[in-house]
């Protein structure tokens, strides 16, 4: 309340902004008026999950109209995992960080991480998973995933959901005014390392939601059950995944490796440094104070 305040002070000015007399019952008395016009709670921005190429799905819409006593909202989606090989699924719920900015490329709030154990045997995108999402009448939100070979299941409950009254937007009779339309495309930074996010990690989404998302599956996956696929079919970071993990035809050697050590036969051909300037690099990184 104290920033509210400072804003309308420096907008409309001192001399405008007038201070209630009732401070002690304002709250009560605003909630009564919603009670008697009936304005619904509205969830202020959307219910998503986080997809394997980085995108976000809603599971429950922004502006959804929340449930009151005895009503409860349930949403479930069927979902894959595009690399099973660890045994695990990992569903990131998220929020937008600003009501009304939904684009892909806007941040995110984590509400909750699940880990849902799956077949690490199994083909990517073969085995079904199932997430559902159950709002209350108390605004809880009870989300449950659950794999349908290993017949495994996790849960949680989210307390903290944003919500808001479903005011109508001026211009906008319905009261749904897309304001995602208003916001001003941004495109994705290019983020390069820097002495505080050097060596940091983070989770790469492994869920797709249908059976036939091959272009989420990393590229090193791909080559495994598609053999035959060409590599035009693949996405650039599907190719790099692929060949980063290939040996070399010539040395039998890894990228990591011919980029640490360089190949003398690879330079001469003009796809790797030489084992002198590999070594030349390894000193001064070493200076750096860097491991190699």
């Amino acid at each position: 309340m104290p920033a509210i305040r400072e804003g309308l002070v420096e907008t409309f000015g001192l001399a405008r902004l007038r201070m209630p007399k009732n401070t002690a019952t304002v709250i009560s008395e605003g909630s009564a008026w919603i009670g008697h016009d009936r304005v619904d709670v509205c969830l202020a921005k959307p219910f998503e999950v986080l997809h394997a190429n980085d995108s976000y799905v809603s599971l429950v819409h922004g502006k959804t109209i929340l449930p009151t006593e005895g009503q409860q909202i349930q949403n479930s989606v069927s979902m894959y995992c595009v690399d099973p090989r660890d045994g695990y699924a990992k569903f990131q719920l998220t929020r937008p960080r600003w009501p009304g900015r939904e684009s892909t490329f806007e941040p995110r709030l984590p509400y909750a991480h699940l880990t849902l154990n799956v077949d690490p045997f199994t083909e990517p995108l073969l085995e079904r998973l199932e997430l559902k999402v159950n709002i209350d009448h108390n605004l809880i939100a009870h989300v449950t995933a659950r794999s349908e070979g290993r017949n495994h299941s996790v849960g949680t409950e989210i307390l903290d959901l944003e919500f808001g009254l479903g005011v109508a937007d001026d211009g906008d009779e319905d009261g749904q005014a897309n304001a995602t339309d208003q916001q001003p495309q941004i495109q994705p930074a290019h983020i390069t390392p820097t002495a505080s996010n050097r060596g940091t990690v983070r989770i790469r989404s492994n869920i797709a939601e249908g059976p036939h998302a091959w272009h989420a599956v990393p590229g090193e996956v791909v080559q495994s059950y598609r053999p035959n696929l060409p590599d035009q079919s693949l996405t650039p970071k599907q190719h790099d995944e692929k060949m980063y993990y290939k040996p070399c035809l010539e040395c039998g050697r890894s990228i990591y490796e011919i980029e640490r050590d360089g190949c003398d036969e690879c330079a001469r051909e003009g796809r790797a440094i030489s084992t002198a300037e590999a070594k030349k690099r390894r000193e001064e990184l070493q200076r750096q104070g860097m491991s190699v």
